[in-house]
Parts: C-alpha cells; structure tokens; sequence
C-alpha cells in the first residue's frame, strides 16, 4: 500500500499546480489553483473525493475542447485542461459510495467541457458523481499507463452501452487496432 502524505493546506486552501487557459486564442499556462478545503477535518466535502494525480494523458479531445471553448463561455476565469488521469486516493468524503479506498491507485475521465476543472492538476479535488470513469488500476498496469485509459475505454463503453439487442449476435468493430477499437473488442468478449 502506498503511504498516503495529504497535501498542505493554507488559508483553508490546497494550492494545486494547474495546466490551465483562458479562453480557444490564449496558450496553456501552468498556474497555482486554490482548492477550499471543507473543515480543518477533512479536505473534502461529503460528496466529493481527492487524488494525488501521477500522469495525465493528453488526449485529442482535450485540443478540441480548448478551441471550441468560446470567449463568452470561459471569459476571464481560468480552465484546467484535461480529461484523462491516473493517481492515488487521498480522501473520500463520508457519502460517497465506492469500493475504492483511500490508497488505492486508480485512473479515471474527467471530460467535462462546462467544467472549471479536469485533470490536468497537481490535485484533483471533485465531487464524486463527475468522473465518467474512475476504477482501480489493474496490478501490472503503471500508473503512466493507466493514465491513458479513461477516455478510450469509456468512449468503447458508451458505443455498446447505448446498443441494444447484442447478446448473442454479432459486432463489427471497425479500427480494432485503434485503443478505442481494442476496448469495443473487449467489450464484445
């Protein structure tokens, strides 16, 4: 098991290194965030839960959310980029309800592009019910590895999740090569 150190707190606050921008036209800056802390119990709030992020993993779809984001939707305030992530469980707020445990490692998806804050964090600090993907990361899988594992799977998922009628018959998967595809063929076993 991992030794579990929880970030300092300041001011009722974890200041948490960011990759974050403006609006589409601004470049992705590395800024220090201000993550309020519930009591001086807990970092986090009954509903949400804390990782130490150890890899992010760029994703095309983290480029394309950037230039879609229109001035007026972000305007002056700061958005953390990123979707995909692994890291390790510091906290879990006392409504939460997992199987995951504080210390396990795990990888996840953060895509949210209305969200202020993903994954491209030093700390990740969201409400439990935001992450499209959240699992524990398999034994002989790194955490660099895993990191990439968020939006691809969950991508394959919702591909079969919204299908109808498949047991028992049969699924073309075109790209099975592609790390999409590899899930869709996993998916269909």
């Amino acid at each position: 098991m991992t030794s579990i150190t929880l970030p300092p707190v300041e001011n009722n606050k974890v200041i948490s290194k960011a990759i974050t921008f403006k609006n589409h036209s601004t470049p992705w800056e590395i800024t220090s965030l201000e993550l309020p802390v519930a009591s001086p119990d807990s970092i986090v709030q009954p509903d949400q839960i804390l990782i130490k992020t150890a890899a992010v993993a760029l994703n095309p779809v983290d480029i394309l959310l950037r230039e879609l984001t229109p001035r007026t939707l972000v305007g002056s305030s700061v958005k953390v980029a990123g979707a995909d992530f692994s890291g390790t469980i510091l906290q879990i707020g006392s409504s939460v309800e997992t199987d995951l445990k504080v210390g396990d490692q795990v990888f996840g998806n953060l895509l949210n592009p209305f969200s202020q804050n993903n994954s491209f964090t030093e700390y990740i600090l969201q409400k439990y019910n935001t992450f499209q993907v959240l699992q524990k990361v398999p034994e002989k899988v790194s955490l660099a590895d895993a990191a990439g594992l968020g939006v691809v799977s969950n991508t394959s998922y919702q591909a079969f999740k919204g299908s109808k009628n498949l047991k028992g018959g049969s699924v073309l998967i075109l790209g099975g090569g592609s790390s999409v595809g590899y899930f869709g063929i996993q998916w269909a076993k």
